[in-house]
């Protein structure tokens, strides 16, 4: 049965290059804004404030684990989340985390602000161009509950 075990084990070594390549600040940084649409690595780099080797670095180590794809035009390289399934997995750490890591309240409250200056879906389509975020929608059909209490892809 050892050699059973030892297969499962190797089948969950490769699963676990997705968790590699969420383990880190600065990946997950990308990811919020390759949730928003493609971006050249110089964008990725200035827009993350990575200088472009870290960029680069982080963006092989997400690729590497099937999280973003790329593409060449010219001399430039452009990053894309490779699906849809990627943005959920992405929105779906973020709430793990949020519901069972003390910390990540008050950082996000330091990012984001309280939970009291979260606005509904209706205030936030009002003064919103079309959304391109997988988190923020205008659908009005949805319920009224607040849209940003800790939505990932909004900065102040």
């Amino acid at each position: 049965m050892a050699g059973q075990s030892d297969r499962k084990a190797a089948l969950l070594d490769q699963v676990a290059r997705v968790g590699k390549a969420l383990a880190n600040g600065r990946r997950l940084q990308i990811l919020d804004l390759l949730a928003q649409g493609e971006r050249a690595v110089e964008a990725i780099a200035t827009a993350t404030g990575m200088n472009l080797t870290t960029a680069s670095a982080n963006l092989q180590a997400l690729k590497s684990g099937g999280l973003v794809e790329a593409r060449r035009e010219g001399t430039r390289q452009y990053y894309r989340i490779a699906g849809e399934d990627v943005a959920r997995l992405f929105a779906l750490v973020q709430v793990v985390a949020d519901e069972h890591l003390a910390d990540v309240a008050v950082a996000a409250a330091d990012v984001l602000g309280s939970p009291e200056d979260a606005i509904t879906r209706a205030e936030l389509c009002d003064g919103a161009k079309p959304a391109r975020s997988p988190w923020s929608t205008c659908d009005r059909t949805r319920n009224t509950r607040p849209a940003i209490s800790r939505a990932p892809s909004i900065s102040r």
